[in-house]
């Protein structure tokens, strides 16, 4: 499965500070959230930390392949992002939107909307107040909801069946695991030490 490994990460806000880290993998629409404590790039590093214990080293390197994130605070250590993907040197997983075009990850963002049915504004929820158990609870639901470009199948079963594992692969770790608990510029090009990886995504990405 060449396009399998891509993923596009975003961050939802909250009415404070608490807020969500939302990972869209977008071959099979599959969406995982984490809470963050801040919107602060340790925090989001924190996050991915966790991620990467629950896959292993070999698992997140099969898994991430290519992640395309925009240009937020949050996401601006580059080397810390690189190094939980498990980037090895000469390689590149990790790409970042041209400044001011988030649109070029906008499936993500389209599909915050599954979240915001289940979460919606105006109706007293708060993110910092979400239980992980809850917070699990809601995107099991987002997962498990049949889509028409996956030709009805669920966005659970489509990265299981793109994975090609059953419920007790990475697949089924990384969805357990949930209940539980560089910086570029124009023009991405391989990444080398010092250098930044700017703009433009990969093809296929955006």
């Amino acid at each position: 499965m060449r396009r399998f490994g891509r993923w596009t990460p975003s961050r939802r806000p909250g009415r404070t500070r608490p807020c969500l880290l939302t990972l869209l993998h977008r071959p099979s629409r599959l969406q995982l959230a984490l809470p963050l404590e801040e919107k602060t790039a340790g925090c989001v590093a924190d996050a991915l930390e966790g991620v990467r214990a629950i896959l292993g080293a070999d698992g997140t390197r099969r898994v991430f392949r290519a992640v395309l994130t925009d240009n937020g605070a949050e996401f601006s250590d580059e080397a810390a992002i690189a190094a939980l993907l498990g980037e090895g040197p000469g390689e590149t997983r990790l790409f970042y939107c041209d400044p001011r075009r988030s649109d070029q990850k906008g499936a993500c963002e389209r599909n915050h909307v599954e979240i915001r049915k289940l979460l919606p504004k105006g109706a007293g929820i708060r993110f910092d107040r979400l239980a992980p158990a809850d917070l699990a609870l809601a995107m099991s639901h987002v997962n498990s909801e049949p889509r028409g470009a996956l030709g009805f199948a669920t966005p659970a079963r489509a990265f299981r069946a793109m994975l090609g594992e059953g419920r007790g692969g990475a697949a089924g770790r990384l969805r357990r695991g949930g209940r539980a608990a560089r910086r570029s510029r124009p023009d991405a090009g391989p990444h080398r030490e010092g250098a930044r990886r700017e703009g433009r995504c990969p093809a296929g990405l955006a």
